[in-house]
């Protein structure tokens, strides 16, 4: 079994029923309506309203919070696979976290069957396993390798970005940022030889698309919608430098040759702060004879087709 023992005299976020009892609650407590029930004998106290919380970032807490209250009473076969290791490694997945939780266990143990628990086993030979917030999970290539059946192509490419990414900082590296990608190319490529993994053809196609220049899921899809019109790819988070060698600016994707650079203005771009910077760099940018694209999630989800169109006019001038 796991153990995750709370102080003496506290049951913490979440507890089983057995614990709860046997440390001397009374029944009525432990069936109280202010618990939640997220499986059968466990219980978890329901966080407080967060005013400032965003939605998927509230949903992604959400899910972790089942994760670890499921912990306690998995055998000590099982391990969190597929979504759920994704979500624990903060791996970026399409939409909303997902709520149940995924757990394998290696041939020839049994899957669990529990309500509310997504089962799997794996092949012994193709799974590798770690703890991430002391919690038993799929190493990150078993992990993306996992995901396999489950995400289309473009979301497994932005997966295996994410495993692939190195901090950038702007104007050079500092060596107190530098840290290593959470895999590389190699072990990705590994984990898909060990054997078939369900998904495999399309893992070897996301796996040929993968760069490790990519600092978020929007920046790959954007990357691969420019891929898919036929136009020329990018360098990816690059530094750009006028003709004397000063620094101006480091953009998302670069057409360095064309003097064209695209940038994804996600909500970290909103505030005042940010908008200001923003308006600093398209000025520096402008003078140096550069092209600013500045695409939105509307654009790049709703109409990408004039995302196309606009760097097509850009590119071809």
């Amino acid at each position: 079994m796991i153990r995750m023992t709370p102080a003496p005299g506290h049951l913490g976020r979440s507890f089983t029923v057995r614990e709860a009892l046997g440390r001397g609650r009374p029944r009525a407590t432990v069936d109280s309506a202010a618990l939640l029930r997220p499986f059968h004998g466990i219980r978890l106290h329901r966080s407080p309203p967060r005013d400032d919380a965003n939605p998927f970032e509230a949903a992604r807490e959400a899910a972790i919070e089942r994760i670890k209250a499921l912990a306690p009473v998995l055998s000590e076969h099982a391990f969190f696979s597929g979504p759920s290791a994704a979500l624990l490694w903060g791996l970026p997945l399409p939409g909303a976290a997902e709520e149940t939780p995924h757990v394998g266990v290696r041939y020839p143990h049994t899957a669990p069957r529990r309500r509310g628990v997504r089962g799997r086993r794996f092949r012994p030979h193709l799974v590798s396993t770690t703890t991430v917030m002391e919690l038993p999970v799929t190493d990150p290539a078993t992990t993306w390798a996992s995901l396999g059946a489950q995400l289309s192509r473009d979301d497994l490419v932005a997966v295996a970005d994410a495993l692939l990414w190195v901090p950038r900082d702007p104007g050079g590296y500092k060596p107190w940022l530098r840290r290593d990608p959470l895999c590389r190319p190699t072990d990705l490529c590994q984990v898909l030889q060990r054997g078939q993994w369900r998904g495999g053809e399309v893992l070897r196609a996301a796996l040929d698309l993968a760069r490790s220049g990519s600092a978020s899921r929007p920046e790959t899809l954007l990357r691969l919608l420019i891929l898919e019109a036929g136009l020329p790819e990018p360098e990816l988070n690059a530094d750009i430098h006028d003709d004397f060698g000063q620094w101006l600016a480091n953009a998302d994707l670069v057409f360095r040759k064309r003097r064209v650079c695209v940038e994804y203005q996600g909500a970290q771009h909103r505030t005042p702060q940010a908008y200001a910077a923003d308006l600093d760099r398209r000025h520096r940018l402008g003078e140096a004879g550069w092209v600013m694209v500045e695409v939105s999630a509307t654009h790049l989800f709703r109409t990408p087709a004039e995302v196309v169109r606009r760097l097509r006019g850009v590119l071809g001038a």
